[in-house]
């Protein structure tokens, strides 16, 4: 099937490409206390909870009420399954523990090396690590959240903003789980994705440090940006009417993972796939 979507992608981008160019819009920067995802971890009475609610009280009255609905992988939740639901908060439990990671200063100093040789190496050993997909850009500051706010240590914290250069990458999701949603199957998948763009994001993060960069690792739960626009900017995929990420080699059915770093690097361009082209034609 992708095959055939490909073929009608590529034909529309052919077709289209002049009354179609992709005008450059400046992003917003956002606050990530204002995520869902960053709401939905604010406990009653913490001061997280009284500090944002306090800013935003127009939104309490709904996250409060989505707070009361039973947890993804609850007991009370109808898609529940016991070994399932099992495996899934391990992956995430087991995410949580390594994000102390995630940052870290290099690991001697810093060694000469040409960006060119760099550049290959790295997309090779991604895509050797697990990665499907891999681009490299320059990070905007608009791309970066302005404030953290999905864990209690860091809330409210400025973001560093400080290494520019992105090495962005897709895993893989198998089509057949992710089809199984909502039952928990799907999500099993999906975390199992995080934990594998976590793995390559780690690999390379290490690599870096281990010739005198700084690195950092953005994964589930501990990003300092938004991964889909440097996606399309790096050019390994376009944003679909369904607020994901489309990847050339696997869809709709993949993951991001991020590394910036102050390692001089070489960008690539973003592509045209067709993706807007094709939904206008539906």
């Amino acid at each position: 099937m992708l095959d055939v979507v490909d073929v009608r992608i590529k034909t529309f981008a052919q077709t289209n490409h002049a009354k179609n160019k992709r005008k450059k819009v400046r992003l917003m920067r956002i606050d990530e206390r204002d995520v869902m995802f960053s709401r939905m971890s604010y406990k009653y009475g913490t001061k997280e909870y009284e500090d944002y609610y306090k800013r935003k009280p127009e939104l309490k009255e709904t996250d409060d009420a989505l707070r009361e609905k039973p947890d993804l992988c609850s007991e009370k939740a109808p898609t529940y399954d016991e070994i399932l639901c099992a495996g899934i908060d391990a992956n995430f439990m087991y995410l949580s523990d390594i994000k102390h990671l995630a940052d870290g200063k290099p690991f001697c100093e810093k060694k000469d090396i040409d960006k060119d040789d760099i550049t290959k190496v790295i997309k090779r050993l991604g895509i050797h690590y697990g990665a499907r997909d891999i681009g490299i850009t320059r990070v905007d500051d608009d791309f970066f959240y302005s404030k953290r706010g999905r864990h209690p240590d860091v809330y409210g914290q400025n973001v560093d903003m400080s290494l520019k250069n992105a090495i962005v990458f897709s895993v893989k999701m198998s089509r057949s789980l992710i089809n199984t949603a909502p039952m928990a199957g799907a999500c099993l998948e999906a975390s199992k994705a995080y934990v594998d763009a976590a793995t390559v994001g780690m690999q390379i993060s290490y690599m870096l440090r281990n010739l005198g960069y700084h690195s950092r690792c953005h994964m589930d739960g501990n990003y300092l940006l938004r991964a889909l626009p440097l996606a399309e900017k790096a050019g390994i995929g376009q944003a679909g009417r369904h607020g994901l990420i489309i990847t050339k080699s696997n869809g709709c059915f993949a993951r991001l993972g991020v590394v910036t770093t102050d390692m001089d690097l070489v960008y690539d361009a973003p592509q045209d796939y067709g993706i807007q082209a094709f939904c206008k034609q539906s």
